[in-house]
């Protein structure tokens, strides 16, 4: 899976890749560029800007890697942080893969985030973009917002939700809508969200496909980004 990071007011991803290459405006629809990472040193993620969660207890979702900090899963090539997915047996898993984290002071309320990506194909797959409370202590209550996750075994179609107490996929009430976009594999793809004190609003290249009113949805804290395959 690759993705392209372009982040403005910024709350900032068998073989999968997952590769991240900023490309980043000063302004954004008038709002100001407050964080961003365009992956033009090192060889591995900057751990000032990025924790990696590790382990491989499944994480809620009966997930089947061990999330590790080996450059095979996450490194930097060419202006691009790729996040890499191994069929492998390690720590009594049978895949590798990697998952990153905003830390620190990199954690929002409101926001516009643009992430241009290209994703992995193949049953198994389930590459996400998406924020969570940076001292998530009761989920779904502490928040979950999904900007982007696409499922390997419904190939082309990526879906954006919203997870809170009241609305969320364990009682089956969880905030979503998915639209389809059939080169989701063999071509870059912008995939946008736009959270204000109205609510929360995701595009696909420009184009408008999921909307929540925060009259409905609640109150969100501040959330940091996660990148994982």
């Amino acid at each position: 899976m690759k993705i392209n990071l372009q982040l403005c007011a910024f709350v900032l991803g068998s073989l999968s890749i997952l590769s991240c290459q900023s490309q980043v405006p000063q302004k954004l629809d008038g709002k100001n560029l407050v964080w961003h990472d365009e992956f033009d040193k090192g060889s591995t993620p900057d751990l000032t800007k990025w924790k990696y969660d590790t382990g491989g207890h499944g994480f809620g979702n009966n997930e089947l890697q061990y999330y590790t900090t080996s450059p095979k899963n996450a490194r930097i090539e060419e202006g691009n942080l790729i996040l890499q997915a191994h069929k492998e047996n390690y720590q009594s898993n049978h895949y590798t893969s990697a998952k990153l984290q905003t830390k620190g002071l990199h954690s929002w309320k409101y926001a516009t985030v643009e992430v241009r990506a290209k994703l992995p194909k193949g049953r198994g797959t389930w590459p996400a973009i998406w924020m969570m409370s940076e001292n998530m202590k009761d989920w779904p209550r502490d928040g979950e917002i999904d900007i982007m996750e696409h499922v390997g075994y419904n190939h082309g179609f990526v879906h954006a939700s919203i997870h809170t107490e009241k609305y969320n996929h364990i009682i089956n009430t969880q905030i979503t809508d998915t639209i389809e976009v059939p080169t989701v594999s063999e071509q870059f793809h912008v995939y946008k969200m736009d959270w204000n004190k109205q609510g929360i609003t995701m595009y696909v290249d420009g184009v408008k496909y999921y909307h929540v009113e925060k009259s409905r949805a609640g109150t969100t804290p501040g959330l940091s980004i996660s990148l994982s395959i």
